[in-house]
């Protein structure tokens, strides 16, 4: 049995629930891009998922992300493959990479979310799989925020993966701010570049 969810209906019931809580949402995904790796930072907390599932309905976007395989059984299984789950192995390795790597590349469609720090303690360099993903896929990156003192998320910027990863990412992280983050005190902020 599958469950599945009327994204129209997620996305009202998405839209009453932020604006009852008093959020907003700003931005849109570029109509151009039907696949990409989805970026969503500051990540402290679970209710980061909850906010960000609530965000994409409301910008009309099925969304994917991964999860261990463990996590499918039942009743759980067919609730989170509802909601875009994509199963992966609990041990990551280069197969299992090039496996995700393949699945975006064949998709017509697929917005995939990443939360790049890999944790939700204080990291001061990300990890690089969410980047290197996104290339081998020939996909872009967009990315997305959840700022829990302005009560607004969104989409922001896109970037296109260049040879040159490295100044790519602090491009990226340099723009998350711990401030926005459910607990601020978990996320490290890159400092600003000298001019």
């Amino acid at each position: 049995m599958h469950f599945t969810i009327s994204m129209n209906m997620l996305r009202i019931i998405s839209w009453v629930i932020l604006k009852i809580l008093g959020w907003k949402v700003v931005g849109q995904f570029p109509p151009e891009i039907k696949k990409c790796v989805v970026v969503v930072a500051p990540h402290t907390s679970m209710w980061d998922f909850v906010y960000g599932l609530m965000i994409f309905s409301v910008l009309r976007k099925k969304t994917s992300f991964l999860i261990k395989n463990k996590y499918f059984f039942w009743p759980l299984g067919p609730i989170i493959s509802g909601l875009g789950a994509i199963p992966v192995e609990n041990k990551p390795g280069l197969s299992q990479f090039h496996g995700i790597a393949n699945h975006v590349r064949n998709a017509d469609k697929l917005y995939l979310i990443i939360t790049a720090e890999g944790t939700r303690k204080p990291v001061k360099r990300w990890k690089t799989g969410f980047y290197q993903l996104a290339r081998e896929s020939g996909v872009p990156i967009i990315m997305c925020w959840i700022d829990y003192v302005g009560k607004v998320g969104g989409i922001s910027s896109t970037i296109v993966p260049s040879d040159e990863m490295e100044k790519d990412i602090q491009k990226i992280q340099r723009f998350y701010k711990a401030k926005w983050a459910k607990h601020p005190e978990k996320f490290y902020e890159i400092p600003p570049q000298a001019d």
